[in-house]
C-alpha cells in the first residue's frame, strides 16, 4: 500500500466528514426549528410520519439527527411511539440523498474545481456573518468540504487495491463477510453516509465490484443501529421504546437484503442502464434506495403491530412526569396534549384542595380521624386556637391575692 495514497485517504475521509458536520449544522440552524415545528403539527398517520422523515432527514443530511430529535420529542409526550417508530423508519429513506448526492455531483458533474472557492465563500460567510447569513455560510462551507474530500478520497483510492474475494471469498456466504465490512465501517466513521461515499469511491477506483459494493452498503445501513442502542443506555421508556424499535428494524431488514440481494441488484442495475452507468457509482446509489425503500414497504403494513410489540418487550419504566403524560392522548388524532393535561389535572387538583383550604382559614377544620388523613388542621390554625383558648382562660381565674 502506497503510504502516500493512504494519508490522502485519511485526509480526505477527515474532510468528508467535516464537511457532512458543517451541512448538517448549517441546515438545523437554518430550517431546523420550522421543520421540528412541522414535524409536531403534520405527522398524524403512518404515511405521513414516514414521509415526513424521509423528507426531514434529507433537508438535514443526518438520520441521527432525526432519530434523536424523535426521541425528544416522544420523551416529552408531543408525538405517540407508533408515530415516532413510523419517523425513524422513514429517516432510513432519507439517507440516501446523500449517496446521490455525492454520486451526481462527485462523480458524474465533477465539481471539484468548484469545490474550494464555495468553501472559501462559505467560511467567509460563516465568521462574519450573523444568523441566517452564518448558516448559509456553514452550508456552503460544508458542501465544499464535502467535495474537497471526495477529490482526495478519489486520488488516494488510485493507489490502494483492495482484494476482497482473497478476504471475503466467494458465494453466498462472501455477502455475509462484506456487509460486516460494512457495518464496522460505520462504526468507525461513525456515520453510515462517509462510509457510503468511501464504497462509491472504491468502486469507481475499481477495488471492488457492483455486487460487493451493494452488500457493504447493507451492513453499513445495519451499522446506524450501533447509535441508537447507545442512545438506549440510561435512557427512559420512551428512548429504551423508539432505540430498541430502530435496532430491531435495521438488523431485520439488513438480514432480509442479504437473503435477497441478488433480486436487488438486478433492480439497481437496471436503474443504472437507463441513467447510462450500469454497475456503476448511480447504479450503487439506486441500489441504496430500493433496497431502503423495499425494508419500509415490508414493515409499514404491520407498523402498528410492530409498535405494540416494542411496547411488550421493552417492559414498563418508573413513574416520572414524562410516563404520566403519556396516557392523555387525542385518540382522534394521535397527539399527546402533555400541556393541556398537565394544566388540567392541576385544575382539577385544585377543585379537590380548594373547599378543605377554605374551611382551613376560616378555622372551621376539625382534627381528622385516621379514615381521612387529607383534613388535617394547618399546624399554624392549631396553634393560634390553643393561644386563644389560653388567653380565655387567663382571663376567667380569678385573680390571686396580693401579699403584703
Amino acid at each position: 500500500m502506497d503510504t502516500v495514497a493512504a494519508l490522502k485517504l485519511i485526509g480526505g475521509l477527515g474532510l468528508f466528514l467535516l464537511g457532512i458536520h458543517h451541512l448538517t449544522e448549517g441546515l438545523k440552524s437554518l430550517a431546523g426549528d420550522s421543520l421540528r415545528r412541522a414535524l409536531q403539527t403534520l405527522v398524524s398517520g403512518r404515511f405521513s410520519a414516514v414521509a415526513f422523515g424521509a423528507l426531514f432527514t434529507a433537508a438535514i443530511q443526518s438520520s441521527s439527527a432525526t432519530i434523536f430529535t424523535v426521541i425528544g420529542f416522544v420523551s416529552a409526550g408531543l408525538i405517540t411511539f407508533p408515530q415516532a417508530l413510523g419517523i425513524n423508519i422513514g429517516a432510513t429513506l432519507g439517507t440516501t440523498s446523500t449517496p446521490w448526492l455525492v454520486a451526481i455531483f462527485g462523480f458524474r458533474i465533477r465539481i471539484a474545481l468548484l469545490a474550494l472557492p464555495i468553501l472559501g465563500i462559505g467560511a467567509l460567510l460563516w465568521i462574519v456573518g450573523r444568523g441566517r447569513w452564518r448558516s448559509l455560510g456553514a452550508i456552503l462551507a460544508g458542501f465544499g468540504l464535502i467535495f474537497t474530500g471526495i477529490d482526495y478520497l478519489q486520488n488516494g483510492m488510485t493507489g490502494i487495491s483492495w482484494d476482497l474475494e482473497s478476504f471475503a471469498g466467494t458465494g453466498a456466504a462472501a455477502r455475509w463477510v462484506l456487509a460486516a465490512i460494512g457495518f464496522v465501517m460505520t462504526i468507525v466513521m461513525q456515520s453510515s453516509t462517509a462510509a457510503a461515499a468511501t464504497t462509491l469511491v472504491a468502486l469507481d477506483a475499481g477495488s471492488l465490484t457492483f455486487e460487493q459494493g451493494c452488500a457493504m452498503v447493507v451492513g453499513q445501513s445495519v451499522g446506524t443501529a450501533a447509535k441508537a442502542a447507545l442512545a438506549a443506555l440510561g435512557g427512559g421508556i420512551a428512548v429504551r421504546r423508539t432505540a430498541f424499535g430502530h435496532i430491531i428494524f435495521s438488523v431485520v431488514v439488513g438480514v432480509l437484503g442479504i437473503l435477497f440481494l441478488g433480486p436487488l441488484v438486478t433492480a439497481a442495475d437496471w436503474v443504472g442502464a437507463r441513467l447510462h452507468n450500469p454497475d456503476g457509482v448511480l447504479a450503487l446509489a439506486a441500489f441504496s434506495s430500493i433496497f431502503k425503500l423495499a425494508g419500509i414497504a415490508a414493515f409499514y403494513p404491520w407498523l402498528d403491530q410492530f409498535a405494540r410489540f416494542i411496547e411488550r418487550i421493552s417492559g414498563t419504566g418508573a413513574d416520572t412526569a414524562v410516563s404520566r403524560l403519556e396516557p392523555i392522548v387525542a385518540p382522534e388524532t394521535g397527539r399527546a396534549r402533555g400541556r393541556l393535561a398537565g394544566h388540567d389535572g392541576g385544575r382539577a387538583k385544585y377543585n379537590r384542595c380548594a373547599p378543605a383550604t377554605s374551611r382551613r382559614r376560616a378555622g372551621q377544620v376539625q382534627p381528622a380521624g385516621p379514615s381521612d388523613p387529607t383534613d388535617r388542621p394547618l399546624p399554624r390554625v392549631g396553634l393560634a386556637r390553643r393561644n386563644r383558648s389560653e388567653r380565655d382562660g387567663a382571663s376567667s381565674r380569678p385573680a390571686l391575692p396580693r401579699v403584703g
